[in-house]
């Protein structure tokens, strides 16, 4: 810390008040905005927002004035919205490490939600795309018509289905990053922050060199029609809008850039791939994380089960045959 920086670390500690929780959020935020990317900062400076907020308004104004009964006010609340676990502990974990930040910088000398324990995960069954719906989606682009947009679309659905790389990656991919010579392209913006590649099929291939022979991106892949700039995050999710609409499909069947990183490491794993190969695609750090995309369908499973069951190994012709009487 700087001179200033920590003229105000003592004053807090001989004041002995703790520090204002807008000074925790601020000081936690400036170092986010130089250790992670745009998207995380966002992230972060959403959770804070929302349970700093709330601690102001019921008189929590300071790290001095946190008790796990003002946190536990706080879950109540956000339970009263709808909010699942899930989403709190993503709020609660937020602050946490906001906080203890704090202390690492000596702004405060104890985290007071150190002994905090988040609340237990919910069970969320993985949704993936039904494969009716995507023959839907696939069959419509192979009859719309060679508009930049249309095959803008089309490009984004075959990259998505093929790879399931995340939303961000993709709408940071280069025209440089393709190397379609070789079915592969190279992704350089991550989550990770570590490059990896993922390798496409010759009907993506083919996509991709028709869009780009039509609307010709220089830098960017995916950009606007009209501005010639890297298409915005509004412009990635309109086109699933239209292609619910062109399709009449209901209201409650939903498409994503999630659900199609599901779906690919869903049908993966159905397919035989190994759980190594889905986590180095997807760009995971460990294979724990890659179990959470995974989601095999009841026919799958009832597939397996009649190949796995132990019954198997039994000498078992006909076991209906078999009198009960006999058994006594």
């Amino acid at each position: 810390m700087n001179t200033i920086e920590n003229l105000i670390s003592e004053l807090i500690k001989k004041n002995d008040k703790g520090l204002p929780l807008d000074e925790v959020r601020t000081i936690y935020l400036n170092r986010c905005k130089h250790t992670n990317r745009y998207e995380t900062y966002k992230y972060y400076n959403k959770h804070l927002d929302v349970i700093i907020s709330y601690l102001k308004r019921i008189k929590v104004n300071t790290t001095k004035d946190i008790t796990n009964n003002s946190i536990y006010r706080f879950i109540e609340f956000e339970k009263a919205k709808g909010n699942k676990n899930n989403t709190i502990n993503k709020r609660l974990e937020t602050l946490k490490q906001a906080l203890k930040y704090c202390v690492s910088q000596e702004y405060i000398d104890t985290n007071p939600m150190s002994n905090f324990k988040l609340l237990d995960k919910d069970d969320i069954e993985t949704v993936i795309i039904q494969k009716d719906i995507l023959n839907a989606v696939f069959a419509f682009f192979q009859t719309a018509p060679s508009k930049p947009h249309i095959l803008r679309s089309r490009a984004i659905v075959y990259i998505l289905l093929d790879t399931g790389i995340r939303r961000n990656e993709l709408r940071q991919l280069k025209v440089t990053d393709l190397d379609l010579e070789n079915n592969q392209i190279n992704l350089k913006f991550t989550k990770t922050k570590k490059h990896r590649s993922v390798f496409i099929t010759d009907y993506t291939k083919q996509s991709i060199e028709e869009y780009i022979s039509v609307v010709k991106p220089t830098d960017y892949l995916l950009i606007d029609d009209i501005s010639r700039r890297q298409l915005t995050y509004y412009g990635m999710y309109k086109f699933f809008e239209e292609i619910k609409r062109k399709l009449n499909l209901p209201g409650e069947i939903s498409l994503s850039f999630h659900k199609f990183r599901h779906t690919y490491a869903t049908t993966c794993l159905e397919q035989g791939a190994s759980l190594e190969f889905i986590r180095k695609t997807l760009g995971h750090s460990s294979i724990t994380i890659t179990q959470k995309y995974l989601h095999l369908s009841n026919n799958k499973l009832k597939d397996e089960h009649k190949v796995c069951t132990p019954i198997n190994i039994l000498n078992l012709d006909n076991p209906l045959s078999t009198n009960p009487q006999q058994l006594k």
